[in-house]
């Protein structure tokens, strides 16, 4: 499962995001994304290995503090459309 996770201050690096949702399942991966000039744009996301584990970080952690903010935390959403087994990103 992708999440989304916004409101993020300059300060938290992706393994920040990597250990907080480490504790509530395997997290494939964890990542801040950045501009053209590798400045944080105060968004991330983390992939969980199960939407179990995914859908209890959201609950626990959707408007909480992390770091001195306040973050939301939500399924990401997706620009896909799957036909057959061939995925299509539009």
């Amino acid at each position: 499962m992708k999440i989304f996770i916004g409101n993020l201050g300059n300060e938290i690096a992706s393994p920040d995001l990597f250990q907080l949702f480490s504790k509530f399942g395997k997290v494939k991966w964890a990542e801040i994304a950045k501009d053209r000039n590798n400045n944080p744009r105060g968004f991330g996301y983390v992939y969980m290995h199960t939407a179990t584990a995914g859908d209890s970080a959201i609950a626990a952690l959707n408007k909480k503090k992390f770091m001195q903010q306040y973050i939301s935390v939500s399924e990401a959403l997706c620009n896909e459309k799957t036909i057959g087994k061939t995925i299509f990103y539009q």
